[in-house]
């Protein structure tokens, strides 16, 4: 949670504040997924991301991915 403050609308100073640890459970993400997909199967529970989200996530990296290349290709 750092602050910027804009002296004269140009000239930056940062406030920096204080750290916190951020609690992580130590779990393999993977398998945590893995898992949570043969419940929804199992128990036909609906799942909280589903098919069409994937694939709309699919289509926005492939799109980045094309755009990466055509940068490439352009520099070349």
């Amino acid at each position: 949670p750092h602050k910027i403050e804009w002296r004269e609308g140009k000239i930056p100073i940062l406030h920096k504040a204080e750290h916190y640890v951020v609690p992580v459970e130590d779990k393999e993400p993977l398998k945590e997924e893995l898992k949570y997909f043969l419940e929804c199967v199992e128990l036909r529970k609906e799942p909280k991301t589903s098919g069409e989200e994937g694939l709309r996530v699919l289509k926005i990296l492939e799109t980045a991915e094309k755009s990466i290349l055509n940068t490439k290709k352009s520099n070349n």
